[in-house]
């Protein structure tokens, strides 16, 4: 349904551009590799590498995950949600705006080699990870991305069915938003909750397209000063309705050891998922042969 032009929230003609609007602006860098993001799905967009209407999206989100948490039940939260963020018939008041500051690089994620000692001497097509996934637990998060070996198993110039995906690093970004004063406090904790626990692209959820933003993120200090700034920061959740009707931000945050670089913490974080759901005698029984898993306990 095309939206009505004539509702748009714009300055009028004569009217001084975007005023009674606040302005926020933040430099954010992508810090760990994005997978995705464009119309195409699964590879980096060749022209808008970061879409200001995927930052929408992902804001509605998580505006729905902390203030959202206040609404009585779906149908108030409905109606506040579409004055901040707009619906196809009436345009959000909140404008985003993005400045491609490095377009960095876009490099496969892996590669598939021909290994000449493979099955046992007749050789076969393996898949090689880029130099940062390997001998670490995060290609446990990124198999969508790995592709499919060449049909031909003997050949060794054989072109894989489908190649790894691409990934774009080293991306920063700045980014505009413009509001009316009064979503202020609503604008401020969707940013906030995206930019440390969100990211771009596709999975998000298994640590892909992470974000970073001095300005929004919590200060490097113990976990009870993590604790102070969570509450201060994002208090939406305080006496949340017991029947939510949608997802929250949870009260609780798992917290590991200091690491020394995002992909470290990304790698120690896989670790964590990946033991939980597919460790011995945690997620999954014992198997009887190295190589054949025992059942799973999901």
């Amino acid at each position: 349904m095309p939206r009505k032009i004539e509702s748009c929230p714009s300055p009028p003609r004569g009217a001084a551009p975007w005023k009674d609007y606040e302005k926020l602006t933040c430099a954010v860098e992508v810090v760990t590799p994005l997978f995705g993001g464009g119309v195409e799905a699964g590879a980096p967009d060749p022209v808008t590498l970061i879409r200001p209407s995927s930052i929408r999206g992902h804001l509605r989100f998580w505006w729905r995950a902390t203030r959202g948490a206040h609404a009585r039940d779906a149908e108030s939260l409905s109606k506040r949600e579409v004055e901040i963020w707009g619906s196809t018939e009436n345009p959000s008041p909140v404008q985003v705006t993005v400045e491609l500051v490095e377009s960095g690089k876009r490099v496969p994620c892996a590669k598939y080699v021909w290994d000449k000692n493979a099955r046992g001497g007749s050789g076969a097509h393996r898949l090689r990870w880029e130099d940062r996934f390997r001998n670490t637990r995060l290609p446990y998060a990124l198999f969508p991305f790995q592709g499919q070996p060449p049909k031909e198993k003997d050949d060794p110039d054989a072109a894989p069915e489908v190649y790894p995906a691409e990934m774009a690093t080293d991306v920063c970004f700045r980014l505009i938003i413009r509001y009316p004063g009064s979503c202020d406090q609503d604008v401020r904790a969707a940013l906030t909750a995206w930019l440390n626990f969100g990211g771009l692209g596709a999975r998000t959820r298994r640590g892909c397209g992470s974000l970073y933003c001095a300005e929004f993120a919590p200060p490097r200090s113990d976990v009870d000063g993590l604790k102070q700034w969570l509450t201060a920061t994002l208090p939406s959740l305080a006496g949340r309705p017991p029947n939510m009707e949608w997802p929250v931000l949870a009260k609780k945050v798992l917290v590991g050891g200091n690491a020394t670089d995002p992909l470290g913490a990304w790698a120690r974080a896989i670790d964590v998922l990946q033991r939980f759901r597919q460790g011995v005698n945690m997620g999954r029984n014992p198997g009887r042969t190295p190589s054949r898993p025992g059942r799973s306990c999901w």
